[in-house]
């Protein structure tokens, strides 16, 4: 059984690490199960650029189905990203080192405990809608950059016509 989990070298003193937590909207059920199609998109998007085939952290969440919970499987995906491609999910930014992630305060941004906070469930705040848009034209580059690559070897395909992701690009 493929198992993440987090590991440090170094034992951390109290708030060391300075965890800050994203917006609220961010751990609601609504837009988990929003978030968690767009992170395997981003995820398959972003393997693909890079040229991995495989990816057992996509594949173990695409197979538990209904057995695991959304937030759980959210947070892999969101963990995954920040330790593969050195990008932090509830920002859209991505890093080009792990030092510059960490100075930026991403490394440790995770989503907060609602803990009966009152949240607007039905209304998609001004975050959302920016991290949306802001993944989808990551899926989309990623594609177009893998569509490139494969052109150049491969007579002119263009990433959607290579397969392209589920997302659709606003």
């Amino acid at each position: 059984q493929f198992r993440l989990s987090c590991t440090s070298t170094r034992g951390v003193q109290g708030h060391a690490l300075g965890v800050k937590t994203c917006h609220p909207a961010a751990s609601t059920p609504r837009r988990m199960a929003l978030d968690l199609p767009l992170l395997l998109d981003l995820c398959k998007a972003l393997d693909a650029e890079k040229g991995m085939d495989s990816n057992p952290i996509v594949d173990r969440v695409e197979a538990v189905g209904d057995d695991v919970e959304v937030s759980v499987k959210v947070d892999a995906l969101v963990h995954y990203l920040r330790r593969v491609h050195l990008m932090c999910y509830y920002r859209a930014e991505e890093y080009n080192d792990v030092g510059d992630m960490i100075r930026k305060g991403a490394a440790s941004l995770v989503r907060p405990k609602l803990d009966g906070v009152a949240t607007e469930e039905g209304k998609e705040s001004e975050w959302e809608r920016s991290l949306i848009s802001r993944t989808k034209r990551r899926i989309a580059l990623a594609l177009e950059n893998k569509g490139m690559c494969e052109a150049a070897g491969a007579g002119g395909m263009t990433a959607q016509q290579a397969g392209g992701s589920t997302a659709k690009v606003v």
